[in-house]
C-alpha cells in the first residue's frame, strides 16, 4: 500500500497551521479493508516509547519501558489496540522501517 508522503510529513500547530516535518519517523496503524490511520511523529524511533506514558506521569517517569527494538516496539503498540491489523513504523519519506505483523505495506 502507498502511503502519500505529504501525509506522514503533515502535522498542524497548536494554532491549526499546516506545517511540515523535515525529517523523522510516523506511526501507521492499518485495519480491515485497507483503511490506515496516521499515528503519532517522532524524530528517533526510541521516543515512541512514550506512547506508553500515561497523562499524569511525566515524560521521563521509570514506568514507560525501555527501547529493545523496533520489533518489540511494534508488538506492544499492538497489543493496546484491538482493532488494529498491523501497526508500521514509517520514514517520512515513505519508507517502511518496520511491521507488526509483518503485512508488506511498503510505499
Amino acid at each position: 500500500m502507498k502511503i502519500n508522503t505529504d501525509i506522514l510529513k503533515s502535522y498542524k500547530d497548536p494554532f491549526g497551521n499546516k506545517k511540515q516535518y523535515n525529517e523523522g519517523y510516523r506511526l501507521v496503524y492499518f485495519y480491515d479493508d485497507n483503511k490506515y490511520e496516521i499515528g503519532a511523529y517522532s524524530n528517533n524511533i526510541e521516543n515512541f516509547m512514550y506512547e506508553f506514558s500515561k497523562a499524569e506521569e511525566t515524560p521521563f517517569d521509570s514506568s514507560i519501558p525501555a527501547f529493545i527494538s523496533t520489533s518489540d516496539l511494534l508488538k506492544k503498540l499492538l497489543e493496546e489496540k484491538n482493532d488494529v491489523k498491523s501497526i508500521a513504523i514509517y520514514n517520512i519519506d515513505g519508507t517502511l522501517v518496520d511491521e507488526e505483523p509483518n503485512f508488506s505495506h511498503e510505499t
